[in-house]
């Protein structure tokens, strides 16, 4: 049951963030934005970036659940778990795992093996994990960047 808060409160968060983002540099002005601007909006955008993949990649994961719990007698193997073409690739999975760091569903074998079948968000995670790689990169940026002044003199940051 931590998948549905999860979903809304990673789709809030997007939100968020992009609409930071957008907005920013929207009242500030696409032509007078400085170079710390333009760093905390690109932070926060592929913050949101991060934010949409790994909402994606939980979708996937909430769309083979649902699957899994709607199979009423044809449960075993879970659907998800079965090979196309090749009705005894799964038979001797038991059950199903989920992971949400990264987003993954994965089939338990009887010897308690586990293999992760694609949801349709595969690259999601490490994906998302670059995006919020380079949204740190440009936070950093952004607070290395000098104040300015309304002279247009760089303040001291203390």
């Amino acid at each position: 049951m931590v998948l549905l808060p999860l979903l809304i409160v990673t789709v809030l968060v997007g939100f968020g963030l992009a609409g930071y983002g957008f907005g920013r540099l929207g009242a500030v002005g696409v032509r007078a934005a400085g170079r710390e601007t333009w760093f905390r909006c690109g932070a926060a955008l592929a913050a949101a970036a991060a934010a949409a993949l790994y909402a994606w990649g939980l979708l996937g994961v909430g769309l083979a659940l649902v699957v899994t719990d709607e199979s009423g007698t044809d449960a075993f193997p879970p659907r998800p778990c079965r090979v196309e073409g090749d009705p005894g690739a799964a038979s001797d999975v038991v059950g199903h795992r989920v992971t949400y760091l990264p987003p993954r569903y994965s089939c338990v074998r009887q010897d308690g093996d586990a293999y992760a079948i694609d949801t349709g968000g595969g690259a999601a995670g490490p994906a998302a994990v670059v995006l919020l790689a380079a949204s740190g990169a440009f936070a950093c940026l952004a607070l290395a960047e000098p104040r300015h002044n309304a002279r247009g003199r760089a303040v001291k940051q203390v």
